[in-house]
């Protein structure tokens, strides 16, 4: 078989339909809604939608959403071709805790200095003492 008869083309493109014409089917039925005869029908206590709500879309359409989701997410996962493990290259040679051990992500500027000082400064306050010069 050739790429565009591939079956996971095949499940792409019906998951990718699937999921188009049930968005295309939601906002038709929103627009059904608004009505005069769905209006009535509702006074009357005719239901269209999944426990009587407003808000929510038929059941073939949730149904249909979701088939096409599953669709599509077969067809990606298939072609997504053979998955390579995780391997270190040739110069490599260094164990994880010495990786990780790297100082690009260290900050030396933060708050906690002047936030101590604050601290010391409030309890000194509550004591009745005299501010010390630590730091």
């Amino acid at each position: 078989m050739g790429y565009w008869l591939s079956p996971t083309l095949l499940a792409l493109l019906a998951g990718a339909l699937l999921i188009i014409h049930s968005g295309y089917s939601n906002a038709h039925f929103r627009k059904f809604l608004e009505t005069p005869e769905a209006v009535e029908a509702t006074k009357a206590g005719i239901s269209f939608t999944i426990g009587g709500w407003k808000e929510s879309p038929p059941l073939d359409v949730v149904i249909e959403a979701i088939v096409g989701l599953a669709l599509w997410t077969v067809g990606v996962i298939a072609g997504s071709g053979r998955l390579l493990p995780v391997k270190k290259g040739p110069g490599d040679r260094q164990s994880i805790s010495a990786s990780e051990a790297r100082m690009d992500f260290t900050q030396f500027g933060h708050r906690g200095i002047a936030l101590a000082k604050r601290l010391r400064s409030i309890r000194e306050k509550e004591e009745g003492g005299t501010p010390s010069s630590r730091y």
